[in-house]
């Protein structure tokens, strides 16, 4: 009796449990590979990759450092996220670092380096995703909150990977 009571309440209970997201060996939250583009020369995919960020970002500031000749563009930025999914009410913005790696036929992405700060103060910062308790504690942000912006984070960096692979995949 007590394990179905046990079933019925976990299986109405909504439960949010922490996004499984990518982490590197250095157990930092990592989302990286290396995309083949076939036939696509060096030169091009670095062209691309400019074109995409002047066009993707409001500020061109967001490229920290890049060479065409190594074929490498580091950048900083930024998006919003949101209280819940829908809503209009912001929760902050997640930082992140983007690493391109361009070679003959592919590039290599890697997007690391995921904080969330809310400068509204009207949740607190939760500080780097790799914390199993956000840096203002369960005091000011609820757990359920916290997996929220996690959960909101993978979506955005996912987003971002999707788009940077079509700005990649221009071919003129």
């Amino acid at each position: 009796m007590k394990l179905l009571l046990i079933i019925l309440v976990f299986g109405i209970t909504k439960l949010h449990a922490q996004p499984d997201m990518p982490k590197a060996k250095n157990g930092m939250i990592t989302y990286e590979n290396v995309v083949e583009m076939e036939g696509m020369p060096k030169g091009l995919l670095y062209a691309n990759a400019k074109y995409w960020f002047s066009n993707y970002y409001k500020s061109p500031r967001v490229i920290q450092a890049d060479s065409a000749m190594e074929g490498v563009i580091h950048a900083k930025s930024m998006f919003s996220i949101f209280k819940e999914p829908g809503s209009t009410t912001k929760a902050g913005v997640i930082n992140y670092t983007l690493h391109l790696i361009m070679i003959e036929g592919k590039y290599k992405y890697s997007i690391s380096n995921l904080r969330h700060t809310d400068k509204t103060e009207k949740i607190g910062s939760g500080g780097k995703l790799e914390r199993i308790e956000p840096l203002c504690t369960y005091k000011e942000m609820k757990e359920e909150q916290w997996n929220l912006i996690k959960e909101a984070a993978d979506k955005g960096v996912r987003k971002i990977i999707n788009d940077l692979y079509l700005g990649m995949s221009l071919r003129d």
